[in-house]
């Protein structure tokens, strides 16, 4: 029964949040943060518009979310890159730094995540990506307890208009329940390791 409610919670947040903006996205995780007791850190100006959500355009940190002295830090990670021509503009882009939204420029000329869908479709450009939203889990005592915990149901490598950012902060209880296993999970690997051993060794069992 809970992992169809989890399957249910999924399907209804992939379906939202290509309806939400990013004004209202963030309102609503507020305030589901101050419910749960959740810190969020944010920053509405680090996305650049409503039509620019693919995790395409972006690389580094977009977000953080504390809870009982536990971090999720989340960020879009991996190579990114963009060759071809466009009403008689010639583009060529590569990022594998993950080093931020690219250029107002490039997004002046491919305006929304559907034009880039629709071009790439028409072979006007020829798209490479090998991007994706990355949740990591920290500790208290500020050790990486988990990395690369993805967003799982929500977040697809399989077509640009699937890859919104935004999914990240629809659903703030996926990393209160996260969280919350992790840290039975770390409570019972500790007993185990009393005499020595990596308290961390549980990541497998996310």
């Amino acid at each position: 029964m809970r992992k169809l409610h989890r399957k249910l919670r999924v399907f209804f947040t992939a379906l939202s949040v290509r309806t939400l903006s990013i004004k209202s996205t963030l309102r609503h995780a507020r305030k589901e943060a101050a419910r749960l007791g959740v810190t969020l850190h944010v920053d509405e100006s680090d996305f650049i518009d409503n039509k620019h959500l693919d995790c395409f355009w972006y690389g580094g940190p977009i977000g953080a979310i504390e809870y009982d002295g536990w971090t999720v830090s989340i960020d879009v990670n991996g190579d990114v890159s963009l060759y071809g021509e466009i009403g008689g503009k010639e583009i060529e882009y590569r990022n594998n730094e993950n080093s931020g939204a690219w250029g107002k420029d490039i997004c002046s000329i491919i305006k929304s995540d559907r034009m880039l869908c629709r071009e790439r479709q028409k072979i006007s450009i020829t798209y490479g990506v090998n991007s994706w939203v990355d949740c990591n889990l920290i500790a208290p005592d500020g050790m990486v307890a988990a990395d690369s915990i993805f967003y799982d149901g929500v977040l697809s490598t399989n077509s640009v208009l699937d890859n919104n950012v935004l999914s990240a902060f629809v659903d703030l209880q996926y990393y209160v329940d996260l969280i919350d296993r992790y840290k039975t999970l770390f409570t019972l690997q500790e007993h185990k390791n009393t005499m020595g051993g990596d308290p961390y060794a549980v990541t497998g069992a996310i």
